[in-house]
Formats: C-alpha cells, sequence, structure tokens
C-alpha cells in the first residue's frame, strides 16, 4: 500500500477508533479511576492500569503523528521508549484478554476482575498500533533491501 494511503487508513482509524475511545478514557474512566485510587486507596493493580493506559494512549499517538508528519521514516527514528510503552500497552490489553478467558474457563472469582475488563477497552486500538507497528518493519524491511 503507498505510503499516502496509509497515512489516510490511519487518519480513518484515529478518527473511528483511537479518537472516541481516548475521548471516553480520558472524560470518564480517568477521573473516576483516579479518585478511586488516590482517595479510596484502591489496590496497586488500579494504580498501574492508570499508568499502563495512559502513558500507552499518549505514546499510540505521538506514534500516529509522526506517521503522519514524516512518514514510516519516522516510525523507524521515533525513540525506543515511545515504542517500548505502545508495546506495553498492546500486551497488556492481550494478557488481560487471556486472563479473562482463562479466569473464566476456570471459575476464577478475582479481586482484580474490574481492572483487567478495563482493560479490555483497548482491544480495538489494537488496530492502529498494529498498522503503525507493520509500517514501521515493512517500510524499514523495504528500505534495508533497497540498500543492498
Amino acid at each position: 500500500m503507498p505510503e499516502r494511503l496509509s497515512k489516510i487508513v490511519l487518519a480513518l482509524e484515529a478518527l473511528l477508533i483511537a479518537a472516541p475511545l481516548t475521548l471516553l478514557y480520558f472524560f470518564f474512566v480517568f477521573p473516576s479511576a483516579l479518585f478511586s485510587s488516590l482517595l479510596l486507596q484502591s489496590s496497586w493493580l488500579s494504580a498501574l492500569n492508570l499508568i499502563v493506559t495512559v502513558s500507552s494512549l499518549l505514546a499510540g499517538w505521538s506514534l500516529m503523528v509522526k506517521f503522519w508528519r514524516t512518514g514510516a521514516g519516522g516510525l523507524k527514528d521515533s525513540p525506543p521508549f515511545i515504542w517500548g510503552l505502545a508495546y506495553v500497552g498492546a500486551v497488556s490489553v492481550l494478557i488481560a484478554l487471556v486472563v479473562l478467558i482463562a479466569g473464566q474457563s476456570l471459575g476464577w472469582t478475582s479481586l482484580a476482575n474490574s481492572e483487567v475488563t478495563a482493560l479490555l477497552f483497548g482491544i480495538p486500538l489494537l488496530l492502529p498500533f498494529g498498522h503503525l507497528f507493520a509500517e514501521r518493519q515493512l517500510r524499514s524491511a523495504a528500505s534495508m533491501d533497497s540498500q543492498l
């Protein structure tokens, strides 16, 4: 897919998936999670969930903007820390999915069930993350092949 078309597809993913979920999180979920983490002194898992979600959302948006502005070369040159935060968010969502499915099949009743469920709202965000990941991997592999 040409890079220009890929940027348009990513813009659609951002408008239809990432923006609504980010707004939903920051206007509804984040305030109540912050309130329960700080004032009600809820579990450490709640605080960790909050940190992982906020940092991975910011990293994801940073990578999307970088791709729109500089293309795939910008993704390749993005700091590993930003990619690391995005990976942590994606892996957390996948782990939450596995834990929830395994937990239900094994009959687990967990105190952390609501925290695991909260991470599942990130499942749709795996699509733009996968798009950026593929752009980074495929375009960098193509540029390395053209240098040979």
